[in-house]
């Protein structure tokens, strides 16, 4: 058999609105941690040349004139050239 314990408290306006504050203010500080966090991890996302290509409309060889310019730095591993997408981000404002 389960058993539920409720409790009646008497709180005042002003004191319910406190606590009602706090919790909005303790939830907001928590989502902003986690906007931070996921802002971090955005700043190490590499796009391909065709992403960037698709996203900015723009060729190929534009894309490396502006590497070679340094207007959007490229990045090689191996054979394969990347682009940080806060880089990429950037460009289109």
């Amino acid at each position: 058999m389960q058993h539920n314990n409720t409790m009646v408290v008497q709180l005042t306006v002003d004191q319910l609105q406190e606590i009602i504050s706090n919790a909005v203010i303790l939830g907001l500080k928590q989502h902003q941690k986690s906007v931070m966090i996921d802002d971090e991890t955005e700043s190490d996302i590499l796009l391909t040349r065709q992403e960037v290509s698709a996203l900015l409309k723009v060729s190929y060889p534009t894309l490396w004139a502006w590497n070679n310019s340094g207007i959007l730095r490229a990045q090689k591993m191996g054979k394969k050239v990347f682009y940080n997408k806060d880089d990429v981000m950037r460009q289109l404002r």
